[in-house]
């Protein structure tokens, strides 16, 4: 975030305070906020991704919190195979 300071995007810290002090696994599903504002749809998707150790669940949960549910899902499914690609990457090369 260093490299951020002094530009025109340190004012978009505060927007992401929850996500960058990690406190977004604390949150409860009432602090969850599915309005579909970039920010909010990030929360929901990391919300409910450390949730659950499996893509049905972290998809559930996500789309269970309502509104803007399908940019939340996506997000989830990027989220998925990142981790996917990472651990098959890993196990390929220790």
């Amino acid at each position: 975030m260093r490299n951020l300071t002094g530009t025109k995007y340190e004012k978009e810290f505060p927007a992401y305070e929850r996500v960058l002090n990690l406190s977004i696994p604390d949150l409860s599903k009432d602090e969850i906020v599915p309005d579909g504002y970039v920010v909010h749809s990030l929360e929901a998707a990391l919300w409910s991704f450390l949730k659950h150790d499996n893509y049905r669940d972290i998809v559930l949960e996500a789309v269970n919190l309502g509104g803007d549910t399908d940019t939340i899902g996506l997000i989830e499914l990027e989220q998925w195979q990142a981790c996917a690609i990472i651990r098959k990457d890993f196990q390929k090369n220790g």
